[in-house]
């Protein structure tokens, strides 16, 4: 079962925007390119509900998305897409700081990252940014219906090594285009927010 009743409810450039209320929150961030538009549309099960775009860093500002009016989703805009502009790079780290470090209604964060490659540093640094939010992180490593499952495992256990000291992460391999863990990515979204 996807997420059913998604619908679109603003796009944040600054706190200012945020919606003001106590609905709880799960965000959806990592490098740009790293498919989180494709998650977003196979975990809702709608091809137009999060914009795919073959050229990173499209997503320029925080979009909030009610889900059944019982949470909601919240897209992030993507990091490390070097050709924006250093004043575009300040400007979506006060953004991302803000909403990381200040927002009350987050209840987890889901954090994306490519299983084809190597964690890069902005994705270590992205989620020791999360950790100092005190907040669930759940790991999503995307399209994973590249990998056998020998290197399933050992993409797996290379995200447990990196972030050791952490204790326990929970980790999804997933892929937007054979729905891989999609459902039980669905079930465990819906086990955190509406508990």
């Amino acid at each position: 079962m996807p997420l059913n009743n998604v619908t679109f409810i603003l796009s944040a450039p600054s706190k200012k925007q945020w919606p003001d209320d106590d609905v709880k929150e799960i965000c959806f961030l990592g490098k740009s390119n790293v498919g989180k538009s494709s998650l977003l549309n196979a975990l809702t099960n709608n091809k137009k509900m999060a914009r795919v775009s073959s050229t990173p860093g499209c997503t320029k500002l925080i979009n909030f998305f009610d889900v059944d009016n019982k949470f909601r989703l919240v897209d992030a805009p993507g990091y490390g897409y070097h050709k924006n502009s250093m004043e575009a790079d300040r400007l979506f780290s006060k953004m991302m700081n803000e909403y990381i470090k200040e927002r009350k209604n987050v209840e987890a964060f889901v954090l994306l990252v490519d299983s084809r490659h190597k964690l890069s540093d902005d994705d270590i640094d992205c989620f020791n940014m999360l950790i100092e939010a005190n907040k669930e992180i759940i790991v999503v490593a995307t399209k994973a219906d590249k990998l056998n499952q020998k290197m399933k495992n050992e993409y797996k256990k290379n995200i447990v090594d990196v972030f050791k000291d952490v204790g326990d992460i929970k980790i999804f391999l997933t892929s937007s285009l054979d729905k891989s863990n999609i459902e039980e990515l669905v079930n465990y979204i819906n086990s955190l927010m509406c508990s």
